[in-house]
């Protein structure tokens, strides 16, 4: 086996671990979009998902709750590990790849 083939096969194990665990991390937030209503002089928090073929929104309260804060932190870092998760599995096709010319 040559360094340039270890090198290949420890990045495919490191890049497959590191899936694991974002789809885990991914797997314990919440699902949806977070949108802000403004009614009046006011600002509310709702959280657009799928569920079914139906589009359900759930209120999670006015903008200066905490709550609502820590749901909009969950929001970006739902959207974040998705990102990471999509370029990631991208990197893994390349590299899968690159390993199976080594092995022929």
């Amino acid at each position: 086996m040559s360094v340039l083939e270890g090198v290949l096969r420890e990045e495919l194990a490191r890049l497959e671990s590191n899936l694991l665990v974002f789809k885990e991390k991914l797997a314990k937030l919440p699902r949806g979009t977070i949108y802000i209503s403004k009614v009046h002089n006011a600002s509310f928090v709702y959280r657009k998902r799928k569920e079914g073929g139906k589009v359900v929104s759930e209120y999670i309260g006015p903008l200066s709750q905490s709550s609502s804060q820590e749901a909009i932190e969950q929001a970006k870092d739902y959207k974040r590990l998705k990102k990471m998760i999509s370029e990631g599995n991208k990197e893994l096709i390349k590299l899968r790849k690159a390993v199976k010319v080594y092995n022929k």
